[in-house]
């Protein structure tokens, strides 16, 4: 449970269902990544154009130094009150798109990026056709292939077919289906894109979080006696225990007084 506990707020619909809820949280911690210094790397094939060249210097630096880069992110996660939609590119292939300047600009940076690091793959004009094809173009999975194959494991197929022209790539990716890239070596990438939107790796961190809660609910039944004797609470009284977090850890406690409860045997 730890690895999925994160500082990030994040507003819900009051209506939705619990595992809706947990997905958009883990839709959100995926696009908006956490401050942090990490280390830049560049591909081969990454060309800034001159009149960028002082804007991606800046924030370069900035990603170097863990600054926030929410304001260079997409414009619909700058409203820190709406809950953020899925980033088709980033649910299928993992990869960001940075502005060069805060709130936004023509062009963009197509990145990587994880705790410690950011891959610096592709910079493109984001409007217009050239725009509309850049989210589905398998260059940025090639550029990725030959500089940090590692960086694409979990998106690696077996079987090889062959990468289906822009236009179908458009409407693939428009509609939540999925399509398969193959490099010039026959390495072959599947993309790993939900009917929601969502990424399928936060499907299945939403299904393991279920289990665990459950572990962590049966524990607790299981548990009213010790953690009624620890806190000196009367048989006849109705006693609430609930889980709290602290960045990456999480605890038991009583909500009445705060009290963090630590029993034996605990699953957290």
């Amino acid at each position: 449970m730890k690895e999925y506990a994160r500082s990030t707020k994040v507003g819900f619909d009051a209506s939705a269902s619990f595992a809706d809820m947990t997905v958009q949280y883990l839709n959100t911690v995926r696009r908006l990544p956490a401050p942090r210094t990490r280390t830049v790397y560049e591909s081969c094939e990454l060309e800034i154009p001159p009149a960028y060249g002082a804007d991606y210097a800046a924030l370069r630096e900035l990603i170097e130094t863990g600054v926030n880069l929410r304001p260079y992110l997409a414009r619909n996660l700058q409203d820190k009150n709406k809950v953020p939609r899925p980033d088709k590119l980033l649910s299928a292939w993992g990869i960001h798109h940075l502005h060069l300047q805060p709130g936004s600009s023509d062009l963009v940076l197509l990145c990587k990026i994880t705790d410690d690091t950011v891959f610096m793959i592709h910079a493109a004009n984001h409007f217009g056709t050239a725009g509309l094809e850049l989210w589905v173009n398998p260059e940025l999975l090639r550029v990725v292939h030959e500089n940090w194959p590692e960086e694409l494991a979990e998106c690696r197929f077996n079987l090889t077919s062959a990468t289906p022209p822009v236009e179908d790539r458009i409407v693939v990716r428009r509609n939540n289906a999925n399509f398969t890239v193959t490099m010039p070596d026959g390495t072959a990438y599947f993309s790993l894109l939900t009917a929601t939107g969502h990424c399928m790796d936060d499907r299945d961190r939403c299904r393991d979080i279920g289990r665990e809660l459950a572990v962590f609910e049966q524990f607790i039944r299981d548990s009213a006696r010790e953690f009624r004797a620890g806190l000196n609470w009367p048989d006849a009284s109705s006693l609430t225990i609930r889980m709290g977090f602290n960045g990456r850890d999480c605890f038991f406690y009583e909500p009445n007084n705060g009290t963090e409860i630590h029993p034996s045997g605990s699953p957290i």
